[in-house]
């Protein structure tokens, strides 16, 4: 009986280990492709299209759209670090948009950008500070454009 609660007691232990080594897995590489931007800073995105981000790895490009204004920039990549990346100060559109704040949002969150992680659920991953702390959180595109 003892084996089989220390069996059950090491299963949870385990599984987390796993988890955990596949987000260990995550580069910036991995940004490659389009993204939906989901939340910002914690803060969901309630609008009905999302914001979104293309970017471009071997191009080292980056594009999109923040809710009404297009915006473009570059990346950077640490080849000391794998998850370690860079956005360079975006340039924007300046239309009048009904979004502004969560435009801005957007832009600033970019600059504070040093890395990526994993996100919690599959085609998600999440652009952090460089002390870790979530600032975008992002969702492949199912399209891909």
């Amino acid at each position: 009986m003892k084996k089989y609660c220390t069996i059950l007691f090491l299963l949870p232990a385990l599984a987390g280990l796993i988890s955990c080594s596949s987000a260990k897995n995550i580069t910036a590489k991995d940004l490659d492709g389009a993204w939906n931007i989901v939340s910002v800073k914690g803060e969901g995105i309630t609008k009905e299209e999302l914001p979104f981000l293309v970017i471009n790895v071997s191009e080292k490009k980056v594009h999109g759209n923040t809710g009404c204004n297009i915006i473009n920039s570059s990346i950077t990549f640490d080849e000391s670090d794998a998850s370690a990346v860079k956005f360079s100060m975006p340039m924007s559109t300046l239309m009048a948009c009904p979004y502004l704040e969560l435009e801005n949002k957007i832009s600033q969150a970019l600059i504070e950008v040093g890395g990526v992680k994993g996100g919690e659920k599959k085609g998600e991953l999440s652009l952090v500070d460089k002390d870790g702390n979530g600032l975008l959180l992002l969702d492949k595109k199912e399209d891909g454009k």
